[in-house]
């Protein structure tokens, strides 16, 4: 019986699904309690095909455009999703073999209807290491503590039914669609983070634009949080 939905957004990922794939297929939970289902948009590369390879259920989103973008992927991710797991990871990201197993744990309590922890570089140092992978982690914790929990795409699962009843994602949103349905969850139960839930991730957004990355990154912050406006879009890579 599949417990878990694994769900990838994919925008011509050949050069980062293969790992992705492999580390999922390497988790110590039963092969068969959970499900891996790559969301196709449109991509001009080898992505269906590296994705069919590794067993996943490839579900087409359609060509990229307005309204079609991560949060789009992801609710129908949500909607083609068997399990009453829905966990959600990027193809950039690589999670190690104990993470479904660990998800699993945290939804035996019946009040939880969401969990997420964090990430880590494998790519770069400096300041930018610096931040994602020390800084950042307090930052998670702060905001947690404030009752605004900050769901990273890469690193979450809700309960399906939780997801259902919040009406999914807000497909509207070109960015921070994660966040938005973590928020939302506390509507109808717990959210929990765990900082021992941890993946590993490329970080390109940052090294394809470093500068233009941590400007927009802020800019949806502030819309978001303090003046009630849209995210900023980011450049199509899901």
């Amino acid at each position: 019986m599949v417990v878990v939905s694994v769900v990838i957004p994919a925008y011509n990922e050949e050069r980062y699904l293969p790992a992705c794939l492999a580390a999922l297929r390497a988790q110590d939970l039963p092969a068969d309690c959970y499900e891996i289902l790559v969301v196709d948009s449109a991509s001009t590369d080898a992505t269906v095909a590296i994705a069919e390879h590794y067993g996943a259920r490839v579900v087409q989103a359609g060509p990229k455009g307005p309204g079609r973008g991560v949060s789009y992927a992801r609710q129908r991710g949500f909607e083609e999703g068997r399990g009453a797991i829905i966990a959600f990871t990027d193809a950039d990201t690589m999670p190690p073999p104990h993470w479904l197993r660990r998800i699993v744990h945290e939804f035996r309590d019946p009040s939880v209807v969401g969990v997420y922890g964090l990430y880590r570089l494998i790519e770069g140092g400096g300041g930018v290491w610096l931040w994602f992978n020390w800084i950042q982690p307090w930052v998670l914790l702060l905001h947690h503590l404030l009752g605004r929990p900050m769901f990273g795409g890469q690193n979450c699962a809700v309960r399906r039914e939780a997801l259902a009843a919040i009406g999914g994602f807000n497909t509207a949103l070109a960015s921070m669609e994660d966040t938005d349905v973590s928020i939302r969850l506390r509507r109808v139960g717990r959210v929990v983070f765990r900082p021992f839930l941890m993946v590993k991730t490329s970080g390109r957004r940052v090294w394809e634009g470093m500068c233009s990355f941590f400007t927009r990154g802020l800019r949806s912050y502030i819309n978001y949080f303090f003046l009630d406006r849209p995210p900023s879009d980011f450049a199509h890579l899901r």
